[in-house]
């Protein structure tokens, strides 16, 4: 399967076919820029609130990952979100939930889910499940990068110290 994204063609596992360029340590500066083709295409269709949701989300999961044995992390007004928290104390995969009718479509959109198979989400094909999910093995420190990848993260609103 193949699908044009931006000016770049994409294969099914979403890898960039019109490189000529060999797999080398340029292969994170590629990955990066796929990246950004992707959020620029989800821009150009209208579907930019997707981005912040995307990370919001991640934000939450390291969250939980960090603080991890009560819904109400110690010394915090916030509680963890649900979704995240039990899922992690399940020991299961974090589902990308979505809770309005632009991020349900968000979810069917050929760009938005090739932006999550190039962050590394587990995608709903491949696992059998409905939705996209943040795989259980990632640590804090990871989710919290993959955040980053996205964009920049708003130090003022975040509910944890990245430290």
């Amino acid at each position: 399967v193949k699908a044009e994204v931006g000016s770049e063609h994409c294969n099914s596992d979403g890898h960039i076919t019109d490189n000529d360029e060999p797999a080398d340590s340029s292969q994170e500066k590629h990955k990066n820029s796929e990246i950004q083709v992707l959020k620029d295409c989800l821009v150009r269709q209208g579907k930019e609130s997707l981005i912040p949701w995307l990370q919001e989300v991640l934000l939450d999961a390291c969250r939980v990952k960090m603080y991890p044995n009560s819904i109400l992390p110690e010394n915090s007004v916030h509680p963890h979100e649900p979704t995240p928290y039990y899922y992690n104390k399940a020991k299961q995969s974090i589902p990308l939930v979505p809770w309005n009718r632009i991020q349900y479509l968000g979810l069917q959109t050929e760009a938005f889910i090739l932006l999550l198979h190039k962050l590394g989400f587990h995608l709903p094909a491949d696992v059998g499940k409905v939705f996209p999910r943040i795989p259980h093995f990632w640590s804090a420190d990871h989710i919290f990068s993959v955040a980053t990848k996205i964009g920049p993260v708003n130090r003022d609103n975040l509910k944890f110290s990245p430290e």
